[in-house]
């Protein structure tokens, strides 16, 4: 969802409709790859997923988010990082709000690299 001054977007925000909150898209991006993806999306391809899904929020948005929007994400690296610090709140929200997440290897790997970040 798009908000906007007059013709000018200053806000961008993904909607789970699983369970809809006003939160930073990175919140959004973690909930998809921890419960919605696999170790190898999650290893292998998170990185490349995280840089076009930055593109396109920067190609959507242009410059104009970036000067009216503090928040706006002005690098990959800047997504990633906040990516990174957000999984802690996502694995503890995954766990408050599903009583019953698939024990299998992959879950188990993905919280393992995070672990290992330090973010848990």
């Amino acid at each position: 969802m798009f908000k906007y001054d007059k013709d000018v977007p200053t806000d961008v925000r993904l909607v789970d409709w699983q369970t809809p909150r006003y939160l930073p898209t990175t919140h959004d991006l973690t909930f998809l790859f921890l419960c919605n993806a696999g170790w190898d999306v999650f290893h292998d391809h998170r990185d490349a997923i995280l840089a076009h899904y930055h593109h396109k929020q920067m190609s959507t948005l242009g410059t104009k988010l970036l000067q009216t929007n503090p928040r706006a994400y002005r690098a990959t690296r800047q997504l990633k990082a906040d990516f990174k610090a957000d999984c802690l709140y996502r694995v503890i929200d995954c766990f408050v709000h599903f009583t019953v997440l698939p024990a299998d290897q992959d879950l188990l790997r993905i919280l393992q690299e995070i672990k290992e970040w330090g973010v848990i």
